[in-house]
């Protein structure tokens, strides 16, 4: 709530767990592994009219297929009245095939396209994901920054240089910036260079969301 964000719609029940993981993170290279102990079901989390209202309120509905089955409807409902979708692809899991026609804009990881699609050529990979329906493809590609490609366009977004102890969070520090951007406005190439922004300077502490930078911090790093 300090930060603004609404949590009226969290679900809390006793008979489902909370997943465990353990975050390895090498000094070296602020690489990070992670080890997770599962106790959540993709099923554990339904949705009814309520939360029908509360999607369709939005100007984005961001996702990352954690709860399947509950993101596929979430997604249909936000196309019911226009909106846009944001999808997190990290790795293929079931019921991607279903949810990603739905989804406006595929922001994945860099292993991602070559998993999901069997292409192991990345151009390939990227126009069958746009195949599908989004209307723009980012493939995020840690310090290197982003690639970013549209039906008629493709373009290399170049990353930060900063002392990086920590990449947790880095990716969902780069969905943030990336949904900011895009509802700004902004051209697609501000978009993707103020999100490699944003997870930079996420990358500066320990933690995932410690090094959250504000928006004057973001703007400082980017007119340097």
């Amino acid at each position: 709530m300090r930060e603004g964000v609404d949590v009226t719609r969290l679900r809390v029940r006793a008979d489902v767990g909370t997943n465990v993981c353990l975050l390895l993170v090498e000094e070296a290279t602020a690489r990070r592994a992670i080890l997770c102990h599962q106790r959540v079901r993709t099923t554990d989390l339904t949705l009814g009219d309520v939360d029908r209202a509360y999607v369709q309120s939005a100007r984005v509905l961001h996702l990352d297929g954690q709860f399947m089955p509950a993101a596929i409807q979430a997604a249909r409902w936000a196309k019911e009245v226009g909106l846009n979708v944001c999808f997190d692809g990290n790795h293929p899991r079931p019921g991607l095939d279903e949810l990603l026609p739905l989804v406006d804009w595929l922001v994945v990881a860099e292993p991602f396209p070559a998993a999901y699609t069997g292409l192991s050529r990345l151009d390939d990979a990227a126009r069958a994901l746009l195949a599908l329906g989004a209307e723009v493809l980012v493939i995020t590609q840690g310090q290197r920054g982003c690639q970013v490609w549209t039906g008629d366009n493709h373009f290399q977004a170049q990353g930060f240089a900063v002392q990086a102890v920590d990449t947790t969070g880095a990716g969902d520090a780069f969905h943030g910036g990336f949904i900011y951007g895009m509802l700004q406005g902004w051209s697609l190439q501000q978009v993707a260079t103020f999100a490699n922004a944003v997870a930079a300077l996420n990358c500066q502490t320990l933690g995932g969301r410690r090094g959250l930078p504000s928006l004057r911090q973001v703007e400082a790093l980017l007119q340097a």
